[in-house]
């Protein structure tokens, strides 16, 4: 038994047995010790977000390879610990590996889990070193996943830092992870969605839509008009002096067209068969010859002849009164 030895280390052995002052044959063997603890706990830990990398869906943190030592094993490997929560309280992740995963926080049915596993990130190869790391990414490892923050939520982050992981290319036998846990951040808040946070994207968005219904509304409502001229044709005098050119307006669909015809014939029935509506539209001082009763004009000829056929007809220009 060989003692004080650095964990997670490879030794290279020489065996030499004496009889007397006759030496053996050296024999040689390699071993490597376990990782027997996790990494010391660290002293202080300021988990702060990067401000300009933050979404509606996902924040970024930054991460100090400082934090954690390796007098107990290499750092290989870390995870982030996600909770919803607002509080401030001085607290670590539940000392269980692993944690929860985003789908069941998803369900509703707890408000703390686990990322991922990562290898640990390269740029700790400088133990003074910063890295970032984003949270919110959607990226899924196994059956772990990165999944989308709410928006307008507070978060606190914790990180999780492994010096040995089951079945992540580690030489250690066994199946329980050796880690240490950060302290739960501060809350951290996601942004709020929509217009205010992408309001330099979505307001053209928004006002593009609404111009183009505009146009829509418009075009409806020229389409609806010109077919109503169309199905009342005016009187050939009328439409060589108009200075309005309908033919040269766009076509509408042939269903469109039968609708605004059907309608407008309808509400033109009820016109004419209306008697009061034809003479209060009557226009003061102007030949109203077209709209004696509803009855075309006669001539001085016609007149006498449909008087002395029928003594009760009026002429246009007399009034007959039967006296008894």
């Amino acid at each position: 038994m060989l003692g004080r030895l650095k964990p997670n280390t490879e030794y290279l052995v020489n065996i030499t047995t004496y009889s007397g002052d006759l030496p053996s044959q050296t024999l040689q063997g390699k071993a490597q010790t376990d990782i027997s603890a996790p990494p010391p706990v660290p002293e202080t830990v300021n988990i702060t977000m990067v401000q300009n990398q933050v979404t509606p869906s996902s924040l970024t943190i930054s991460f100090s390879c400082s934090w954690f030592q390796n007098t107990n094993g290499d750092l290989k490997y870390y995870t982030v610990i996600v909770k919803q929560s607002a509080g401030t309280s001085s607290e670590s992740p539940e000392k269980r590996w692993p944690l929860s995963t985003y789908s069941e926080y998803a369900s509703g049915i707890t408000n703390v889990y686990q990322v991922d596993d990562r290898v640990y990130p390269y740029e700790c190869s400088n133990p003074n070193s910063v890295a970032s790391v984003q949270i919110g990414t959607g990226r899924t490892s196994g059956s772990f996943s990165d999944g989308p923050l709410k928006q307008n939520t507070a978060y606190r982050i914790s990180f999780r830092v492994y010096t040995y992981l089951p079945n992540a290319r580690s030489v250690h036998t066994g199946g329980v992870a050796i880690y240490t846990d950060t302290r739960f951040s501060l809350p951290l808040m996601t942004l709020v969605g929509g217009i205010g946070s992408s309001g330099s994207i979505i307001g053209p968005v928004v006002g593009g839509v609404l111009g183009a219904l505009v146009i829509i509304a418009g075009g409806v409502l020229l389409y609806v008009r010109r077919e109503r001229l169309k199905c009342f044709k005016r009187p050939d005098s009328i439409q060589q002096t108009s200075t309005r050119k309908w033919d040269d307006l766009p076509a509408i669909p042939s269903g469109m067209k039968n609708d605004v015809c059907d309608a407008s014939h309808k509400a033109y029935n009820e016109y004419v068969n209306c008697d009061d509506c034809i003479y209060e539209d009557l226009d003061n001082g102007k030949p109203q010859e077209d709209h004696h009763s509803g009855t075309p004009s006669k001539t001085e000829d016609d007149a006498k002849t449909m008087a002395s056929s029928d003594p009760t007809y009026l002429a246009p220009d007399n009034i007959y009164v039967n006296v008894k």
